[in-house]
């Protein structure tokens, strides 16, 4: 299982320090549950789910770690252009493949309890082979399936959400 290694938002796809008027910082928002460096950039329109995210986490004995949001380097068009998704990865004294489970399991929660529909997850870690582009593991004990990419820097869940 990969160990987390983050202490803050992605360096390979950091939030720019300008931003478009419908974008804010994570900071700014009065999470108490969801960490982040008060420099990664999310889209307003993700406070809701955020905020429910928030109040979901403590039921499962977790916090997490915004370390991705929206970013003018990073290569997916959801975070580039629509600030539709996060990255985010759990923060808990518990370790193994449960405590990812826990994580996705609440930002599912919050994004049935926000916006009724349901995200679409991925788990993403550092490229282990040698090999080009990205590629999906076996699954490992808790039954999750890991997308491996070369400029990943680490395991996260990368969550895109949709009204």
């Amino acid at each position: 299982m990969p160990e987390i290694e983050y202490e803050g938002e992605d360096n390979f796809a950091p939030s720019p320090e300008t931003f478009p008027e419908n974008f804010t910082k994570i900071g700014d928002l009065g999470l108490k549950n969801i960490l982040g460096r008060s420099d990664v950039v999310v889209n307003k329109d993700l406070i809701p789910v955020l905020k429910t995210l928030d109040d979901i986490l403590p039921t499962r004995n977790i916090k997490a770690l915004v370390t991705s949001g929206y970013s003018q380097k990073h290569q997916s068009k959801c975070h580039t252009q629509y600030g539709s998704c996060i990255d985010i990865v759990p923060v808990s004294e518990e370790s193994g493949c449960q405590i990812w489970q826990k994580l996705a399991g609440a930002l599912a929660s919050a994004s049935m309890n926000t916006y009724q529909t349901q995200p679409k997850i991925i788990f993403e870690t550092k490229i282990q082979a040698a090999v080009k582009g990205c590629v999906i593991t076996n699954k490992d004990e808790c039954g999750l399936e890991w997308k491996q990419c070369p400029k990943t820097t680490g395991p996260h869940i990368h969550v895109e959400f949709s009204r």
